[in-house]
């Protein structure tokens, strides 16, 4: 098994049960087979671009997280900037002013 093939596996299976999804679930998301699902998740394979974007974008993955190490200190903001890189610049501009009116109420909260 490579080390690409582990941690693609790794990400999988972690993203699929944060999401609570079931194989069948992610499969149907990603438009792939539940086996190909499985064999991903064992380590197994080496998956091609066609079925590998489904997969990641499914899950909520970025490509370039199959590179990075996995003691990322900031996992939550690439995949914020996964779903920012889903929208609309005007829905951009509309987010902007909930995350900062959202990191007020919170620092409010953890300061008490």
């Amino acid at each position: 098994m490579s080390n690409y093939s582990k941690r693609l596996g790794e990400l999988v299976v972690t993203k699929r049960k944060e999401l609570r999804w079931t194989q069948a679930k992610l499969a149907e998301e990603a438009d792939i087979s539940e086996l190909t699902i499985r064999k991903f998740e064992h380590g197994e394979g080496n998956p091609q671009m066609n079925v590998l974007l489904p997969l990641l974008k499914a899950l909520r993955i970025s490509p370039s997280a199959l590179l990075e190490d996995e003691d990322d200190p900031k996992p939550a903001q690439k995949e914020v900037q996964m779903i920012l890189d889903e929208c609309s610049n005007e829905e951009i501009l509309d987010i902007i002013p909930v995350i900062e009116a959202t990191k007020k109420i919170i620092k409010k909260t953890r300061s008490k």
